[in-house]
């Protein structure tokens, strides 16, 4: 059941518009490639998580779905995860130490804001499981990117991603890590899901939101007024 502002008639997904900032380039073009610690070597071609670390974003469903895939996959494609510790990571930060122990996870922690469009670009694939999104700014900014995404069935993702993302249940770990192989070994998908969601990511600009917030408050006022 859709469900509106009270009082208004106002639906909320009308009320959490984002918008990508300038920084992402919507044409698919990528930017020069991060260069990452000495200590944190990893290829171009690698898959992606920008997330802080706290038990809604399900980085355990990740890092425990990606070690069931096979062994060639994790050689060839580490995963890379960044973001800053949130609250009760503990036992999160324990199995990133052991993905990282087995090789194929590189951690770089907190990452400033200014370099995060540049590690997108090193990216073959984006995945985002969490369950809980006010609005899901990072799959709209990886489909700005240029980047594939996987994410999640939960919450506001689905309707951020509008049908450019491979959808999975992040509680489902044979489920995900299905979609992570499938999105890296499927040579055909990942072209479309570029192309849609960056046609997708186009949508999430500044003038769009601007012209968004203010149909919402003059559609609050009319109805009040008319009250």
């Amino acid at each position: 059941m859709e469900k509106h502002l009270p009082g208004s008639g106002i639906s909320w997904p009308q009320l959490f518009f984002a918008a990508v900032c300038r920084e992402w380039r919507g044409d698919g073009t990528r930017l020069s490639v991060f260069k990452f610690p000495e200590t944190h070597p990893v290829a171009r071609v690698n898959q992606l998580c920008v997330s802080t670390i706290e038990p809604r974003k399900r980085i355990d469903s990740l890092l425990a779905a990606y070690a069931r895939l096979p062994r060639e996959i994790l050689a060839t494609y580490p995963l890379v995860l960044a973001g800053g510790s949130g609250w009760q990571s503990e036992s999160l930060h324990a199995a990133i130490d052991a993905a990282r122990s087995a090789g194929w996870l590189r951690y770089l922690g907190f990452v400033d804001e200014a370099d995060v469009p540049a590690i997108h670009a090193g990216a073959h694939l984006f995945v985002y499981p969490s369950i809980y999104e006010g609005f899901g700014l990072p799959v709209a900014e990886a489909m700005a990117s240029g980047v594939p995404v996987v994410t999640s069935n939960r919450s506001a993702l689905p309707e951020v991603a509008a049908g450019a993302a491979r959808p999975a249940d992040p509680d489902d770990l044979d489920a995900l890590c299905v979609a992570i192989e499938a999105s890296i070994s499927d040579s055909v998908w990942p072209h479309h899901a570029i192309a849609k969601g960056l046609q997708i990511a186009r949508q999430y600009n500044w003038d769009e939101c601007l012209e968004q917030t203010l149909l919402i408050y003059n559609a609050a006022a009319t109805q009040t007024n008319h009250r």
